[in-house]
């Protein structure tokens, strides 16, 4: 169950933001438009990744309503 609600958040933030995932040379995933930002957020799948990335933006980036 836990698999699948990351998987639809993941989703999610590729819907909502158009960010991807690049898996790099050490076979870990990271977000490429968040690390335009300074984020390197690295992770063993690409949802945690996008998700991780999603959650720094928050609350790093964006400007709170």
């Amino acid at each position: 169950m836990a698999f699948i609600v990351l998987a639809r958040n993941a989703f999610d933030v590729m819907m909502r933001r158009g960010w991807s995932v690049r898996k790099d040379l050490d076979g870990e995933w990271f977000c490429m438009e968040s690390s335009r930002d300074g984020l390197a957020i690295k992770a063993k799948d690409p949802f945690t990744a996008l998700v991780e990335a999603d959650r720094w933006y928050k609350a790093n980036v964006e400007v709170p309503p």
